[in-house]
């Protein structure tokens, strides 16, 4: 099976720089975006069905902000888009799709913010989701744009985002 994730940054703005094309070409089985800054009324036709998959979008309330989608072959068995956490739930930031033999999460997670401010939110979210997750009883697949860099390489300027939240020691 074939998963990709990205966070797209505008899936608008990703559009008209060829996103579909690079989307035949991954001929993946699932497709997990983030960040799509749109409410799936105001995109194209041809991004909310795309020939030979089903289309899952979760928006946030606030018009332009994150929100994500997820495009599978399969049709799952169950579709969630909240996890009870409300400023998460509220910003469109999962979903969730269960299939026979294992859970596809998608996530979009907040970071804490340049100068930390979201730092909180960001914090007592994650002891929320590990609650939430431990509570699974099938194999889960977590994909998604958890804003947190391993590495270097994770990063497009590392010696920028040094010390940075989701890029500390």
């Amino acid at each position: 099976m074939k998963i990709i994730s990205w966070n797209v940054n505008g899936l608008r703005s990703a559009h008209k720089k060829g996103f579909l094309n690079q989307f035949k070409k991954f001929n993946a089985d699932i497709v997990c975006l983030q960040e799509l800054r749109a409410e799936k009324e105001q995109l194209p036709e041809e991004l909310i069905n795309i020939k030979d998959y089903y289309s899952y979008f979760n928006s946030a309330l606030k018009k332009g902000y994150s929100g994500t989608v997820v495009y599978s072959k399969e049709k799952p068995l169950k579709i969630e888009t909240e996890i009870g956490f409300k400023r998460f739930d509220e910003e469109g930031r999962m979903i969730k799709l269960e299939y026979k033999d294992f859970v596809l999460i998608n996530f979009y997670i907040p970071n804490g913010g340049r100068q930390k401010q979201s730092m909180d939110f960001k914090l007592k979210f994650y002891d929320y989701l590990f609650k939430y997750l431990k509570k699974e009883k099938k194999n889960l697949i977590l994909t998604g744009d958890f804003n947190i860099a391993h590495q270097e390489i994770d990063l497009a300027r590392p010696k920028e985002n040094k010390n940075n939240t989701g890029f500390t020691k």
